[in-house]
């Protein structure tokens, strides 16, 4: 069983719809997406899974979502190349990258924090994946 947060209040971007907050969640291992998905959903997001870039570009362009989750390594391009794609779409949306290559602060100063809201390694627990992803959907 997956640890659960307390309950957090509905949309946080639109207080008047009762929906909860859309997540798009990319990665091309399909563990990675199913564990992420389902773990999300237990705690009352709507979850959509994309294993490729042009599936995640087709889910935003559908059905925007209020955060985005994104691998690094994904086929066709990486999640570098997504991001500006999605930005140019949904201009606001926080993305945290989800990956399994580690960056040191250094990296990650210099090169990603301009591009991505927040970085995660996929060994950190979920727990940290939940409270990052509550964090950015408060600021939003």
């Amino acid at each position: 069983d997956f640890p659960r947060l307390p309950p957090r209040p509905p949309n946080l971007l639109n207080p008047s719809i009762a929906m909860p907050p859309h997540i798009l969640t990319i990665d091309d291992e399909e563990c990675i997406l199913q564990i992420v998905k389902e773990y999300l959903e237990l705690n009352d997001f709507r979850v959509t899974a994309a294993s490729t870039p042009r599936a995640a570009l087709d889910v935003v362009e559908r059905d925007p979502p209020d955060l985005v989750i994104t691998d690094l390594q994904l086929p066709e391009s990486d999640g570098l190349e997504l991001i500006p794609l999605i930005q140019q779409r949904i201009p606001k949306v926080p993305i945290i990258l989800l990956t399994g290559v580690h960056f040191d602060a250094e990296t990650i100063d210099q090169n990603l924090s301009h591009k991505v809201s927040d970085y995660l390694n996929k060994t950190a627990p979920l727990s940290t994946l939940l409270e990052k992803v509550n964090a950015h959907l408060a600021r939003a």
